[in-house]
């Protein structure tokens, strides 16, 4: 590595040191000092120190926090193939429906740059910009997303209520058929359109605007068995304004809450607060007040069984993160990853997992 290289290193981890010692405020000499070895003795970055609060654990606990590269690398060896299963949504779509998984059903598919289709289907396909007006005339008032359908993170997504040909996205911004076409066409891949699902009344409390939050539940069969275990769930938590309910380290305001998967009830939420850098505990929702903590989350069971049941339709991968949804149209599965980050599951379980994933993976 080059010294300029090593330079910027240093530098940017003492401006992490600062930023962290400012929001503990604590000593930044100290925090640097310490991050500078847990870079060294367990090759975490300034990111993952600031992100999981490391800096108040006991040193030898950080250790026991996984990168997504190392959970990646454990979930390669679980999936070694049919991956695309999950990754293409509508390949996913037509295996949920196959083995009558609740699953939100596509309306349409929108290719702007003319894409050669990865499969072969019977759903209605926008081939051009009066393709898209007359969708939206035949779906006037309903509100719809469109997906990538190979895409992550909830980029490039869209959320269009249909009015007249025309559509207002979330933010009330008036999108021509030729706005929704030329913003899909910015991404070399096919969209999907499906219905924009409400967030169950009884979830209202947690969920107040727009976006649909979900329940992040993890899935793995051990080899050569029909078992299914759930080791791990979390709720992602949208807040007022968001389109949807990702959280990508707390830079979108979002927030990831733990659950007691025995009981079903919520612990405290993680957020980003404004100016800092360090993701801080929340004991209640910012626009609705509503404590997390010992809150009960309705049909529990039934979110559960959906992902038990979605683990055996979708065989070929012994190991899943669902996105389970709780709507006013019942629970839905959205989506499945196959390569889950650990990034959820450590903040809200407040311990990292490397020794429970490398004995939960050697089964």
């Amino acid at each position: 590595m080059k010294a300029k290289q090593v330079s910027s290193i240093i530098l940017d981890y003492w401006a992490t040191s600062q930023a962290i010692a400012t929001d503990l405020d604590t000593n930044a000499v100290g925090v640097f000092l310490r991050m500078l070895l847990c870079r060294l003795r367990y090759d975490l970055d300034n990111s993952h120190y600031a992100y999981y609060n490391l800096h108040t654990k006991h040193f030898h606990e950080c250790g026991q926090y996984l990168s997504k590269d190392e959970l990646d690398k454990f979930q390669a060896r679980v999936n070694p193939g049919h991956t695309d299963l999950l990754d293409d949504k509508i390949k996913f779509f037509q295996r949920c429906v196959e083995c009558d998984i609740p699953t939100p059903q596509v309306l349409a598919l929108l290719n702007p740059n003319a894409l050669p289709p990865a499969h072969k289907n019977d759903i209605l396909e926008l081939r051009d910009i009066g393709d898209v007006e007359r969708f939206l005339l035949s779906n006037d008032k309903k509100t719809l997303m469109f997906k990538r359908t190979t895409g992550s993170y909830g980029l490039g997504m869209l959320s269009v209520t249909a009015e007249g040909g025309r559509g207002i996205d979330h933010t009330g911004k008036e999108l021509s058929a030729t706005s929704i076409w030329e913003c899909c066409k910015r991404w070399p891949e096919i969209f999907m359109v499906q219905d924009h699902l409400a967030p169950h009344e009884d979830l209202r409390p947690f969920m107040p605007g727009c976006a649909l939050g979900t329940f992040r539940v993890v899935t793995y069969r051990p080899k050569n068995s029909d078992s299914v275990s759930i080791p791990y769930a979390f709720a992602k938590i949208p807040l007022l304004g968001a389109i949807n309910d990702n959280f990508h380290q707390g830079t979108t305001g979002n927030l990831l809450c733990g659950i007691d998967i025995e009981n079903g009830k919520l612990k405290d939420a993680w957020g980003k607060r404004a100016r800092q850098t360090v993701i801080s505990r929340i004991m209640e929702h910012p626009d609705t007040g509503r404590v997390f903590s010992g809150t009960p989350i309705p049909f529990w069971s039934e979110i559960l069984d959906v992902a038990v049941r979605a683990a055996g339709s979708f065989r070929e991968l012994r190991t899943v993160g669902w996105d389970v949804a709780l709507t006013t149209e019942g629970v839905f599965v959205l989506e499945g990853n196959w390569h889950y980050d650990p990034d959820g599951h450590q903040l809200t379980l407040e311990r990292g997992i490397r020794s429970e994933i490398t004995q939960l993976f050697s089964t």
